[in-house]
């Protein structure tokens, strides 16, 4: 076998072995961002379901819905500082923790772990009920709800 030979065998084999190279490094990729895709749908329907299934969130979503009069009086008291609420269907932890959810929503978002897109698709109503609250954003602002006031401007006309 001759220099010239050798030379090409060695130019030819690595020339295929970067292609192989490429070839497994696109595929990778590829895994990749449907693995990804997957574990985004997937964590996006945890979310969902923690906010829609449970029945904690029901008494607060009920009353910004406005199919019940008196809770959503109760909460407007709790909102404008003037009682604390305290019923059998409602109560201050009851929007607590309604708000908490929201404001790990919010967070999410503001950190880019969750596109506002994917908020709005998951979340839309219930946010512009929210939003639509006389007096919320300066309770979220007096109680360190940061960056809740934020995330409901998005859907306060929206």
């Amino acid at each position: 076998m001759t220099v010239e030979t050798a030379s090409c065998i060695t130019a030819v084999a690595t020339a295929a072995l970067t292609t192989i190279a490429l070839v497994t490094a696109c595929i990778a990729m590829g895994e990749y961002r449907r693995n990804g895709k997957r574990d985004n749908a997937r964590w996006l329907t945890d979310l969902f379901g923690q906010f829609y299934n449970p029945e904690h969130y029901r008494a607060v979503y009920l009353a910004f819905d406005g199919q019940d009069p008196p809770r959503l009086q109760a909460l407007v008291r709790v909102i404008a500082d003037r009682a604390e609420a305290h019923s059998d269907s409602v109560s201050e932890w009851d929007l607590t923790r309604y708000l908490n959810f929201f404001e790990l929503v919010a967070t999410l978002w503001k950190q880019g772990r969750l596109a506002i897109e994917d908020v709005a698709l998951l979340f839309k109503y219930p946010l512009k009920r929210l939003a639509a609250q006389r007096g919320i954003v300066g309770y979220l602002k007096r109680y360190d709800y940061d960056p809740l006031p934020e995330l409901l401007s998005k859907f306060s006309k929206a």
